[in-house]
């Protein structure tokens, strides 16, 4: 017995008619519509609110329904059962739904938006782990990816994909240590920066092997630091990237400069410079070292 209910497709490309509770969505967004998403990224914890923000203020449409760092909600949901499926479902009928349900998600997150010419997208941070199979499902996918000094994340809290108390950072925890060679046992011995550093690595080196051979006018890279100095200039910056009009944002209005220079968390001297040797090769290839 399948665990998930099976998402019917009529077309090895995604084709021409999606069924979903006896609705046919092809009927209401055409194929380009669902296949061409600006997908945000960024890792968890690194300041992603702002990303967020400054996307819906430049005019895209980013959910209908979404919580205080601007993640959509509406998507959230096949995101999480995504990661599951593709890393610990050996079934291959349960991996190769993983582009449907994705697709799925956001037709029936764009059935309900009020203007069908606007540009859309969404923001989950798990999607970093995701990056392959969202290629699959939007093909025709830009992505704006946020990047900021690692060293500067990992010693803040943590993010969900860096703890054991949840499943999708038993996940993720798991595989960013075998992608970084490190023994699983170890997870149960490490500091909560530690976690952060491992996991940091492996959704950034995935991040970079995925979108690395694109063209630039499909990813947009920028810093957060960028970000809070110059809200005005990114978000330009963006607009001219979409090629969109302008706009003005109030983004320097939400910056909390106090929350960004003094972290919630706070550790040791040798826990830092345990933290900063792991992240050495990934803080050089982004130009924080």
């Amino acid at each position: 017995m399948r665990k998930w209910p099976e998402i019917g497709e009529t077309d090895a490309d995604f084709g021409k008619t999606w069924v979903r509770a006896g609705l046919d969505l092809d009927a209401t967004w055409n194929v380009g519509d669902l296949d061409s998403p600006v997908i945000l990224l960024a890792r968890g914890g690194s300041g992603s609110r702002l990303l967020a923000a400054m996307a819906s203020d430049v005019g895209v449409f980013l959910g209908n329904d979404q919580n205080r760092s601007g993640d959509a909600l509406e998507m959230v949901p096949a995101v999480y059962q995504a990661i599951v499926e593709r890393h610990r479902c050996p079934a291959p009928w349960q991996q190769a739904q993983v582009a449907s349900r994705l697709r799925s998600s956001a037709a029936r997150m764009l059935e309900h938006r009020g203007r069908t010419d606007e540009l859309w997208g969404f923001k989950v941070p798990e999607s970093l782990i995701l990056v392959e199979d969202l290629l699959l499902a939007f093909p025709g996918a830009r992505f704006v990816h946020m990047v900021r000094d690692p060293l500067a994340t990992c010693l803040r809290r943590t993010h969900k994909t860096a703890r054991l108390d949840n499943s999708t950072g038993r996940i993720s925890m798991a595989l960013a240590y075998d992608h970084c060679g490190i023994d699983r046992r170890e997870i149960l011995d490490d500091s909560p920066a530690m976690h952060m550093a491992y996991t940091t690595t492996h959704q950034l080196d995935l991040v970079e092997n995925a979108l690395g051979g694109l063209p630039e006018s499909r990813v947009f890279e920028f810093r957060f630091e960028d970000l809070v100095e110059s809200p005005q200039l990114c978000a330009d910056r963006l607009t001219s990237w979409l090629g969109i009009e302008r706009r003005d944002t109030d983004l320097a209005d939400q910056i909390d400069l106090s929350r960004l220079q003094n972290p919630s968390a706070v550790y040791s001297d040798d826990v830092a410079r345990r933290v900063e040797a792991v992240l050495q090769l990934v803080r050089d290839r982004l130009g924080y070292c």
